[in-house]
C-alpha cells in the first residue's frame, strides 16, 4: 500500500497544479515473467512500462483515494503483456498525434528490498560507502518532462524530481515538491490518512 500511498500524494500535488483530476501517469514496473524455469538466474533489466490512468474523486479522504488507487494500479498490473510503449504508440496512431502521451512519470523502489528479503546495501566493496549526500541526476529519458522518483537510502525515504527545465517555471517546481514532501509528513505522521482532499 506504501507505493499506491505514494502514487496518490503524487497524483493530488499533480491535479493542485494541473487544474485536473484525471491524468494519465507513466511508471516502470518490474516484469520478470516466468518464461522458463531459470529465469531467476538471468541477469538484466526486466522492466516494462506501464500506463496508469488515475482519477481523483471529489470530497473523499486520502486513504479512500489511496484505495481506489491501489485497486486501479492491481488492475492494470496484471495486463503486463501490453507494455505502456505499446499502449502509448496505439493512442497517440488513434489521436493522430505525435506528442507523448504520458511524459509524467511515478517510479518507486520502495519495499523492493525487504520484499526480496534483502537489505539495502551500504557498501559498495572498494568504491567505498554508498550515499546519496552528493547525488547528482538529470533526467535523460525521451519523452519525459517530470519524473518523481521514490527509494530508500539507510532505512530513509527519498524523493526526487527530475524534469526539464525548459517546460517549467522553477517557483511552480518548487511550490508542487515542497507540498509532495509536506503530504508525505502528513501521512508519516498519522493524520493526513483520514483528511479529505482538496483537489
Amino acid at each position: 500500500l506504501i507505493v499506491a500511498a505514494m502514487l496518490t500524494a503524487f497524483a493530488i500535488v499533480l491535479a493542485r497544479w494541473a487544474g485536473h483530476r484525471r491524468m494519465l501517469l507513466n511508471s516502470l514496473q518490474l516484469n520478470r515473467l516466468p518464461l522458463h524455469p531459470d529465469i531467476h538466474r538471468i541477469v538484466g533489466a526486466f522492466a516494462a512500462t506501464m500506463l496508469l490512468p488515475v482519477e481523483l474523486g471529489v470530497g473523499r479522504t486520502f486513504a479512500d483515494l489511496a484505495a481506489a488507487e491501489q485497486r486501479r494500479f492491481t488492475e492494470h498490473a496484471a495486463h503486463n503483456l501490453i507494455s505502456g510503449v505499446e499502449v502509448s504508440r496505439e493512442l497517440a496512431r488513434r489521436r493522430g498525434t505525435t506528442r507523448p502521451v504520458g511524459p509524467v512519470v511515478f517510479q518507486s523502489t520502495l519495499g523492493m528490498d525487504a520484499a526480496m528479503g534483502e537489505r539495502q546495501p551500504e557498501s559498495a566493496g572498494p568504491l567505498g560507502e554508498i550515499t546519496f549526500d552528493d547525488f547528482y541526476h538529470q533526467l535523460r529519458t525521451p519523452q519525459v518532462a517530470l519524473e518523481a522518483r521514490l527509494y530508500e537510502v539507510h532505512g530513509e525515504m527519498a524523493v526526487v524530481f527530475s524534469l526539464v527545465t525548459e517546460l517549467f517555471e522553477a517557483e511552480q517546481v518548487d511550490a508542487a515538491f515542497a507540498e509532495f514532501v509536506q503530504l508525505i509528513q502528513a501521512l508519516a505522521e498519522g493524520p493526513g490518512w483520514d483528511q479529505v482532499m482538496d483537489v
